[in-house]
């Protein structure tokens, strides 16, 4: 995150600045922590728990659901629209692909906005207990935008549609390789059954007598060609050893 994206540098309860700048970017910003810290005063209110998880199909069973990005970009907001709860979002000012779609008020109740610590959150909470036919219509809207612009046959048209618009940028034709082999160290055909991140090299075929055009590329210029755990074993482990006791995965 850069520091001068004013979007992002986000603001705590009180308005306390939240956001380590390090040189030229953000190196964090602990918006969930400090949203479990800071909920803990209105449990009565407000239930938000990092330690105890919740099945998503459980979501539904509450008439209100608060979404956080936290360090970057979730994607767990396409999936609490679909619930018919109304959604309390974060503006964050990050953006996904169909955000620009999106309504505040209309399809979703914005909350914790740029400048802004997260009180406003319990404003939100107390508006929707008082208005509770205008809630629900915002929830049902938001809905029904799932249903239209994130299922499977919509992410397809978008696609469709960005690689139609992309193309008119390029100034080439793109090739479609059909035929990609891997070797192995001692160069047959076939290799480590783990995963071709054990392999030395790519043989690339352009057509059907892929044999004359071969071109074969040195396992060095792809780095990324490797399973995650021999990537976690060798990359992290050498350049940042103690990433490896610090990482914490989430579901």
């Amino acid at each position: 995150v850069h520091p001068a994206d004013p979007h992002t540098q986000r603001l705590g309860a009180g308005g306390v600045q939240l956001c380590a700048v390090q040189g030229r970017s953000t190196a964090i910003c602990p918006v969930r922590m400090h949203l479990h810290e800071w909920a803990a005063n209105f449990s009565d209110l407000l239930d938000i728990n990092k330690d105890r998880h919740v099945p998503m199909e459980q979501h539904a069973d509450w008439r209100y659901l608060l979404h956080v990005d936290g360090q970057g970009l979730s994607s767990k907001l396409e999936v609490l629209l679909t619930l018919g709860s109304l959604v309390m979002k974060e503006e964050s000012g990050y953006q996904a692909f169909y955000h620009h779609l999106l309504r505040p008020n209309e399809h979703y109740i914005p909350v914790w906005k740029t400048g802004s610590g997260p009180e406003d959150i319990l404003e939100a909470v107390n508006w929707a207990r008082t208005h509770d036919s205008e809630a629900h219509r915002i929830a049902l809207a938001g809905q029904a935008f799932a249903a239209r612009f994130l299922s499977a046959q919509a992410r397809v048209c978008f696609w469709l549609k960005l690689f139609q618009e992309y193309g008119k940028t390029l100034t080439y034709d793109p090739i479609s390789y059909r035929n990609i082999t891997f070797h192995d160290d001692v160069g047959q055909l076939g290799g480590d059954s783990e995963g071709a991140g054990l392999q030395k090299g790519v043989v690339v075929g352009t057509s059907r007598s892929a044999d004359k055009t071969r071109t074969k590329i040195a396992r060095s210029s792809l780095p990324y060609i490797k399973p995650a755990q021999q990537f976690l074993d060798e990359e992290v482990r050498q350049y940042f050893p103690n990433l490896l006791r610090e990482m914490v995965w989430e579901p």
